[in-house]
């Protein structure tokens, strides 16, 4: 049996400390988790994760991105802080950036997402050196970065040429089968139409096709906060685990006999 965790969307946020941020994207994004999100993400989650995770390691840990909030570096700081138990371990980890990683186009900012994936991944991947395929354990992992500075009423991201390759060239050649990990859903897509182009995967019809064809076997994704698990009886297609600081809960999957098994694993908060 080979066992994936996955969490995604912890939004760590933190006091802006450059006047910078006060001219650009960063500022809607500090007014809402200061006057919106912390009333619904609980940063304790993550602790409580960690711990539970290494209680009884997986195989492979998936982070599907969103560690920030603005993508400020002490954001990442503390994100990174709260995961060094698991980089630590020495348990593979696999990360893509979220749009709140790679929110604004600021120097610091974008070096600060790069160097938190070397040091979340333990230096197994970069910033970039998207998309990227490696293969664990049964599986083959194909990690894709779709997120790109956008304009303040956008939260949408993108996959380029390179991923479209990757996708056509992994699915010919497939001996393995394939799960895809992006911080957005392939396939799935928010309702209504506003809400469905702010937030959607664009350049995403190859893998939304090779998800259906189930040439790729399975995609994991965050994003949309909400869980959601569009799979069929032997647990393949597209799931998202939701936010693990606002439902407090990740996901657990098994594969073994050709079979994906998906469970949630709840956390409890000390009262």
């Amino acid at each position: 049996m080979f066992r994936i965790v996955h969490f995604s969307d912890l939004h760590a946020a933190a006091p802006m400390r450059t006047l910078s941020g006060f001219f650009d994207k960063r500022i809607i994004g500090a007014a809402n988790s200061r006057f919106a999100r912390r009333k619904v993400h609980d940063p304790r989650f993550i602790t409580l994760a960690v711990r539970r995770i290494l209680e009884d390691p997986p195989d492979v840990i998936v982070f599907s991105g969103d560690a920030a909030s603005c993508g400020q570096p002490s954001e990442f700081d503390l994100a990174y802080q709260a995961l060094k138990p698991l980089v630590d371990s020495g348990i593979p980890l696999i990360y893509t950036p979220g749009n709140h990683d790679l929110y604004v186009k600021n120097r610091l900012c974008r070096a600060a997402c790069a160097q938190f994936t070397e040091s979340v991944t333990g230096g197994r991947m970069r910033l970039d050196a998207y998309p990227c395929a490696m293969t664990l354990g049964p599986l083959r992992f194909l990690v894709f970065n779709g997120a790109r500075p956008t304009n303040p009423v956008l939260s949408c991201g993108f996959l380029g040429e390179p991923a479209r390759r990757m996708i056509q060239t992994e699915c010919a050649e497939k001996r393995l089968p394939i799960v895809a990990v992006c911080h957005f859903p392939f396939c799935r897509i928010r309702r209504g139409l506003v809400n469905g182009m702010r937030h959607r995967l664009f350049g995403a019809k190859e893998a939304a096709h090779a998800i259906r064809e189930k040439q790729i076997d399975l995609a994991l994704c965050g994003h949309i906060h909400v869980p959601f698990f569009d799979l069929d009886g032997s647990g393949r297609g597209e799931t998202s685990c939701g936010s693990l600081t606002r439902y407090g809960a990740y996901s657990l999957i098994e594969y073994s006999g050709g079979a994906f098994v998906h469970r949630r694993v709840k956390l409890e908060l000390p009262s």
